[in-house]
This record gives structure tokens, C-alpha cells and sequence, in this order.
């Protein structure tokens, strides 16, 4: 199960260098720039550029966008557009796919383009994506090198690389945009979260310069990083709310921000690494990809007709090891304007697979189901709702507004928890026209109006966590 996986930087590897903040880009389901299409850009990228031959580029993302929310889905990191036939890009092409794109078209043909074989869309993890060119070198394989967490990608789908001294457009071209892939009319969009953001002009880094292998766990982090950015290089470390497209490189290249502002700064990093819904996720049995879409970093989802829209989180937690753990939800609109139904709790790893209950949806261990046992209004709009998972005591506890609302397995939901395995956090609303923003601490769209932290600092909460932490990395590490 991928989620359960540790092939990747989960975020909890330990690190002397850790990342504050990461910016989250959004997508509205077009391809038509405008209403929540997140990306920064400057349409005159003006300057000389130390070398239009060489340099390269390094962040770290975490993907919300899975094929069936988008069939050209995209993480498009950095983008130079002349016109459809000039233009040059690094970009993570999802659809259907996961690949990791350095290409260049001149004239309408490609003069370069590299493309990996492999699938670098798991919504659990953090990667790290670094290209580095040099087209003043001898050997053409060596004028364009893709690396992922550490790794050289030598398993490509396509090959085609630039002549010896190829003027690079990701460098020397003027409209030049992060978040995406063509024009400011129209192109494919970011939706994800990215950190460290690192453009380097004039000198072909090694990926070693920002990352490094943990010496227990060998999982790639990230490092301090000190280079020459050169004349058109910048570095974006997302720390300014205020201005998400603040260069701090000293080159001051600012970027400018279209449907970015201070709410999209996340604490969902490289090295905090947060819970989330997961993208991949689609009504597992059935195979019905309609029932909703997410959207804020997948912390936002919204059922589109009437069946239940169930989606699992990214982290499962480890039963045996206990813990209290602790998320919220507040719908922001009801379905069809209907009385509140649908389901959140916890469901455990051994039911994903195990078919439809009698209810018409998968089982669920623990869920609270909004319109039953005579709780009801779960869904109702504006109430923030909270879970506290207790694994130290076996009980599930839902709060409403900060109030304990009911106990399971107390009062309803069976009488035992499963004492091995992960238990997953699981929400199903029912009926075209929910939107409910799910926070687990890292980011979410809901506005918060009274911040709390969990015991260790981590998250921020509507309401306080009852002892409960926030479902992420640096907790799992320590108490999970």
C-alpha cells in the first residue's frame, strides 16, 4: 500500500536544517488561467543572463493531484514562453502518468526534451526534483541531467537532447512564470505545494549542493543550501506571507503573484511533513472517479453527486503504538441544500479492500454518521467538528465548537478496536454540492480565527487539540 511506504521523504527523517514554510498552488479544473489558478510570474524577465548554456534548478513538492481529478495535470515548476512554439519548461506532467519534463521547443520542434520513466506522484511524500544543463559539454547525454530525491532518472521515456551549445529559453527568454506550464491565458496549473525553491544561473550544481542521504535511514533530505545564484537566479523560501513571491537570493527577482496571497502559505514542508487527503483515492472498489474533486492542497473536498464521496488520508497511524491524535472539518456548504448526512472517523487498513457494506459504502471501523444516532447536524455549515483519535485508550471522540459531542466505541459503532495495523482518517459526505475543508494542522483553507498548537507546537487548530497531535511527520516520529 503506498501510503504505508517509506520510499520517499516522508518528512520525519531527523535534520539539522529544517524548512518552515512551503507555499500551496492551487487548481480550479481548467486550463484557463484565472479563479484560483495559482502561479507567479514576471512577463518581462529582463536582464543578461550570466549564461544562457548553463545552470540549474532545485525544489522540493508535495503532489494534490492525482490523473482522474485532471487528465493534464501538471506540477509545472518553472516556465519561459515566447509563444506555443518557443518556449522552454521543467515541469511534472501527471497525466496518467507522474513523469518529470526538462523540454524546449524552438520554431514548433523540440529542441531538447527529457522525460522520465517513472512515477513521482505520491501524495504522502515530499520530493525533491533538480535538473541541472550544460550544453557547452562535449557529451550529449550530459548537456541535460534529471534527478529525483538524489537519484540520476536514467530510465527515460524520451531522449532528446540539445546540440552543443544550445541557448537555453528557461533562462534567456522574458515571460517567465512558477505554478505554469504555457501562457498567462492559457496552460496547464500547479497543484501541489512547493519549498525551497532554487533557480540557479550560470554554474551546473550537483544535486548534492541541496540534498543530502541520511546517514541512518538513507532517505534523501534537504540541506543549507549556499551557491552563486547569478545574475538571473533567485531562491524562494515561502516565509513571507505577505509576499509568497519574495526572492531572497539578494537578486530581489520577485515574481509576481495571480490567485496567490497569505492564506497559501503552508507548514506542510520537506521536513514536517502533514496529513492530508489523498488524490490517488477514488472510491477504491467501485471504481468511481465522479463522486467529488479536492482541491487546497487536497484539504478541500467536494462531492459533485449523490453518493457517498469517500476518501482516505495520506498517514495511517500505528495502532500498537498508541498515541492521541487529533484533526478538524467544517463544511462550508450543504448538498443539494439538503439536511446534513455523510460519514467521518477512522477506518482501518485491513477494510480498504474488504467491499460495500450494507449502507452502500466501505467500511469504516469508526465513523460518526451525521444524519444517525441521533447526533446529527456533523455537516452542518460552519460548525467545526473535531476527532480525537485516542489509540492509548481505544476510544474515538467527536467535539462540535470545542463541546464533546459523543464517544466511540461508548455510545454506538461496536465495541472493540483493532489492536494491530494503521488506522487511516476517513470522510464521506453524501450528496452533490458538499464543500468541507479538512484541517489536520499543515494547511487548510478554513480560516482559522483562534489558533492553537498541539502539545508539541505543531498545527494550527480552530479549536484545542484535547491533547491530541497533529497528524504529521515530526510527531509520528516521535510518539508514533
Amino acid at each position: 500500500m503506498e501510503t504505508l511506504q517509506r520510499l520517499h521523504n516522508r518528512g520525519s527523517t531527523s535534520t539539522s536544517f529544517d524548512i518552515d514554510n512551503s507555499c500551496m498552488f492551487d487548481w480550479n479544473g481548467t486550463n484557463t488561467a484565472g479563479n484560483s489558478q495559482s502561479y507567479m510570474y514576471d512577463t518581462s524577465w529582463t536582464g543578461t543572463p550570466t549564461s544562457t548554456t548553463t545552470g540549474c534548478f532545485s525544489t522540493w513538492f508535495k503532489n494534490s493531484l492525482s490523473d482522474s481529478t485532471c487528465s493534464e495535470g501538471v506540477a509545472s515548476f518553472v516556465n519561459n514562453y515566447s509563444s506555443g512554439n518557443d518556449r522552454s519548461y521543467i515541469m511534472g506532467d501527471w497525466g496518467g502518468t507522474g513523469n518529470f519534463v526538462f523540454g524546449q521547443k524552438v520554431s514548433g520542434a523540440w529542441n531538447f526534451r527529457v522525460v522520465s520513466n517513472n512515477f513521482h506522484r505520491d501524495p504522502s511524500a515530499w520530493y525533491h526534483f533538480f535538473a541541472v544543463w550544460d550544453t557547452s559539454n562535449s557529451t550529449e547525454s550530459e548537456r541535460i541531467r534529471l534527478y529525483v530525491n538524489g537519484e540520476r532518472i536514467t530510465s527515460l521515456s524520451a531522449a532528446v537532447y540539445p546540440s552543443q551549445n544550445q541557448e537555453c529559453y528557461i533562462v534567456s527568454k522574458e515571460d517567465f512564470s512558477i505554478g505554469r506550464a504555457f501562457s498567462s491565458i492559457y496552460g496547464n496549473f500547479t497543484h501541489g505545494y512547493m519549498a525551497e525553491t532554487h533557480f540557479v544561473d550560470g554554474t551546473a550544481y550537483a544535486p548534492t549542493t541541496f540534498g543530502e542521504f541520511d546517514e541512518d535511514s538513507g532517505i534523501w533530505k534537504p540541506k543549507q543550501v549556499s551557491v552563486s545564484y547569478g545574475n538571473k537566479g533567485f531562491y524562494f523560501d515561502y516565509k513571507d506571507a505577505s509576499n509568497l513571491g519574495n526572492d531572497v537570493s539578494g537578486n530581489n527577482r520577485d515574481l509576481t503573484l495571480s490567485d496567490i496571497d497569505s492564506t497559501h502559505q503552508a507548514t506542510d514542508t520537506p521536513t514536517n511533513n502533514f496529513c492530508t487527503l489523498n488524490p490517488l483515492i477514488y472510491d477504491i472498489n467501485s471504481g468511481d472517479d465522479e463522486a467529488y474533486v479536492l482541491r487546497n492542497g487536497a484539504t478541500t473536498i467536494t462531492s459533485s453527486k449523490n453518493a457517498y464521496a469517500q476518501n482516505y488520508a495520506t498517514i495511517g497511524l500505528n495502532i500498537a503504538k498508541g498515541g492521541k491524535w487529533y484533526f478538524e472539518w467544517t463544511a462550508t456548504s450543504h448538498a443539494n441544500g439538503s439536511s446534513s448526512e455523510g460519514l467521518c472517523g477512522l477506518s482501518f487498513d485491513t477494510q480498504w479492500n474488504s467491499g460495500l457494506n450494507s449502507t452502500g459504502v466501505y467500511n469504516a471501523g469508526y465513523a460518526f454518521y451525521a444524519a444517525g444516532f441521533g447526533h446529527g447536524e456533523g455537516y452542518s455549515t460552519n460548525v467545526v467538528n473535531g476527532l480525537l483519535i485516542d489509540l492509548d485508550n481505544n476510544k474515538v471522540k467527536w467535539y462540535r465548537n470545542g463541546t464533546l459531542h459523543v464517544t466511540m466505541p461508548d455510545d454506538g459503532g461496536g465495541s472493540t478496536m483493532q489492536t494491530t495495523g494503521y488506522a487511516f482518517p476517513y470522510i464521506a459526505p453524501y450528496g452533490s454540492g458538499y464543500t468541507i475543508n479538512v484541517n489536520f494542522g499543515g494547511y487548510t483553507a478554513q480560516t482559522i480565527s483562534s489558533g492553537n498548537t498541539d502539545p508539541d507546537g505543531y498545527g494550527n487548530f480552530e479549536y484545542a487539540t484535547q491533547g491530541g497531535y497533529a497528524i504529521c511527520t515530526k510527531n509520528l516520529e516521535e510518539y508514533g
